[in-house]
Formats: C-alpha cells, structure tokens, sequence
C-alpha cells in the first residue's frame, strides 16, 4: 500500500522528482500503533520503488508500438460502417 500511495503521490507532482523532503509517510494498522516514517526510510522506499516504475514503464513501451496498429483497426471498423469512437477512451470522444 505505501508503494502505491508513492507512485500515486508522484504521479501527481508535475515535473518535480519525489523526495522524501517533500512527502511524509504514516503508518496505522489494527494491531500496530500510529507512527511516521523517518525521512531517510522514506527515501529508501522511494528508491527501491523506481526501478519498479522504470521497469513498468519500458514493459509498457511495445504498447505503445501496439497503438497504430488499434488505430489502424479502428479506421477499418469506422469504414464497415462501425460508429467511428468505438473502442475510444471517454477523453478521446
């Protein structure tokens, strides 16, 4: 959960790298006291959890390469006689 609730929090920052200065992480659980995570923690957590991101990131790059090819799919379905946002994003509409 702290490892999404960081990539959240970084996805959020526009243009700015996510330091464990600008961030603070709090801990609760059932049987487990409240208690904030110190800095240098924090840091390490958000070290470790970007080679994960990098790694996502280029897994999802031969998507990208994959698009024109949807694309290409859609112009195909739009010329049978499909309605031409089929298969679009509710932003792309």
């Amino acid at each position: 959960m702290i490892k999404d609730a960081l990539i959240a929090v970084r996805e959020t920052l526009q243009g700015e790298t996510l330091k464990s200065s600008i961030c603070t992480v709090a801990v609760l659980g059932v049987d487990e006291a409240f208690h904030i995570l110190d800095q240098e923690t924090v840091q390490k957590l958000i070290d470790a959890f970007e080679i994960v991101v990098e790694t996502e990131a280029a897994a999802a790059e031969p998507d990208a390469a994959a698009e024109p090819d949807a694309a290409a799919e859609g112009a195909a379905a739009a010329d049978e006689g499909a309605a031409a946002d089929e298969g679009a994003a509710p932003m792309e509409i």
